[in-house]
């Protein structure tokens, strides 16, 4: 019986009690279920071979027990690579140890458009949106222009102040 096994287990059996406890979150077996579930499911949905390595960049925290988790569920293999490494070192720790592809966790690299162009350039797949999609709403200003040329209704408000004083 693998890790995946036996969380569905135990969500069976205690859905409500404590599973993984952080200083930000804490899951019941019944949460850790659902949101290891929803990640195998995204992993799988990548089209990548059954046994493939994934590279993890996360901290010690509730999230590297869902992706462990979730990798299992997947047939998948871990790859732990420290997320502190500079993003050149992590495509080369990546590239070295044949990971096919790589979670980046919940910091800094998850919204780096740059960490999955470095991907992309790798042949690394980056789980996570595209790096356009980062760019385009990544900050607010874009974000509501992109949802106004989209049709989206907002609420109106003032355009965003140029950079330059002397501009203004």
């Amino acid at each position: 019986m693998n890790l995946g096994k036996i969380l569905t287990r135990s969500a069976r059996y205690w859905p409500n009690l404590e599973a993984a406890v952080d200083s930000r979150l804490r899951l019941t077996f019944a949460e850790l279920e659902r949101r290891t579930n929803r990640l195998a499911s995204g992993l799988v949905n990548l089209d990548l071979p059954e046994g493939a390595h994934i590279a993890i960049l996360a901290p010690n925290r509730v999230e590297l027990i869902e992706a462990e988790v979730a990798l299992y569920k997947a047939a998948m293999v871990k790859v732990p690579i420290n997320a502190r490494l500079s993003i050149d070192e992590i495509i080369r720790v990546a590239k070295a140890s044949g990971a096919d592809a790589i979670h980046p966790g919940y910091g800094l690299l998850s919204e780096n458009p740059d960490f999955v162009d470095a991907c992309a350039q790798n042949g690394i797949t980056f789980i996570g949106p595209r790096a356009e999609t980062m760019r385009a709403l990544g900050d607010k200003a874009s974000a509501r222009n992109a949802a106004i040329a989209a049709g989206v209704p907002v609420v109106p408000a003032t355009e965003v102040l140029p950079d330059d004083k002397l501009e203004m």
